[in-house]
């Protein structure tokens, strides 16, 4: 399975609405290839809030299993998971495409889907959540918000 994301073209993010529309293509268990897409709603953040985004990190966790997105932001920290700071998918880039492997999520099985949104410094700035089951044309909605925290993101690496 892979994870595209891809921002709606004629929509510029600094706006109080955005759409940004996340294309996950999964391997639904039979070795088909399906879509699940997730759309993020940032319009519950003030213009100063979506300004200071400057990465997204994506969670996708079902069971006891858990896939960051992009994957080359986790590092260690000795023996403990850390975050690289100022990773993430940069929110003006147009597609991203970071060819991670969803083999782990069974088909049909519960997706909960988090994303995170992080500032110049890693700081979490919002984040939402969502669950979706593992199958081809599934579709949700995450909606961010400043009350919402980033589960099960690691610390950011010293």
């Amino acid at each position: 399975m892979k994870i595209k994301v891809r921002y709606n073209e004629f929509m510029r993010f600094f706006q109080m609405i955005m759409m940004l529309f996340v294309f996950f293509s999964i391997s639904c268990g039979s070795g088909s290839s399906g879509t699940i897409t997730a759309t993020l709603n940032v319009d519950a953040l003030s213009s100063g809030e979506q300004d200071s985004i400057e990465n997204f990190i994506f969670i996708v966790t079902s069971g006891q299993t858990s896939v960051l997105y992009p994957s080359n932001c986790l590092s260690a920290d000795g023996n403990n998971a850390c975050i690289e700071e100022n990773c993430g998918f940069g929110r003006d880039e147009s597609t991203f495409d970071p060819g991670i492997n969803f083999d782990d999520f069974d088909k049909d099985a519960t997706l909960t889907v988090t994303a995170c949104a992080l500032d110049e410094a890693s700081n979490e700035v919002a984040a939402g959540s969502a669950q979706v089951s593992n199958s081809d044309g599934q579709s949700a909605t995450i909606t961010m918000s400043q009350g919402n925290t980033c589960t099960g993101l690691p610390n950011i690496c010293p």
